[in-house]
């Protein structure tokens, strides 16, 4: 059952992106029967053979594509690479702008005091797009909340 709906998936994906363009949509109604079959060609080729599969292993292989990083560009070269050797008739890279951000060195966060523990280590770890922090460090009062609903009681004190 799971490939019967893969494969009607892929069918119905297939005539959509056909009856987007211009030329489909203006043909003869007789042709209908030739994209079908195209569909349905396609369609058993891409569950009978592997070649999708060892693609997507080839770029899983290149690693984590965060926006703008070196993973990212080797993934666009690696996908206008197979382009052009499945011989695409025109295959181009377009200048892209990006937010580019890079893991700083690895940083601590210590319990200075608290009434029941001092000086304990914290796992931390900054998110993409955050800001350095200062050469001296940050030292500052934290609560502890355990969900949502304690966190907008503390917003509201």
């Amino acid at each position: 059952m799971k490939n019967s709906r893969l494969i009607r998936i892929i069918q119905i994906s297939f005539l959509f992106l056909l009856i987007s363009t211009s030329s489909f949509s203006q043909s003869d109604p007789s042709n209908f029967n030739k994209y079908t079959l195209a569909a349905d060609q396609i369609t058993k080729k891409a569950l009978t053979e592997k070649t999708g599969y060892k693609l997507l292993q080839e770029l899983c292989d290149i690693g984590p594509r965060l926006s703008g990083s070196e993973n990212s560009l080797r993934a666009i070269y690696w996908a206008e690479e197979k382009l052009k050797s499945f011989g695409v008739d025109k295959v181009w890279l377009q200048p892209v702008m990006v937010p580019h951000w890079e893991r700083g060195s690895v940083e601590t966060a210590v319990i200075v005091y608290d009434k029941n523990i001092s000086e304990k280590s914290l796992s931390i770890l900054s998110l993409g797009g955050s800001i350095a922090t200062p050469e001296n460090g940050i030292t500052a009062n934290v609560i502890e909340v355990k969900n949502f609903t304690e966190l907008e009681k503390e917003k509201m004190k």
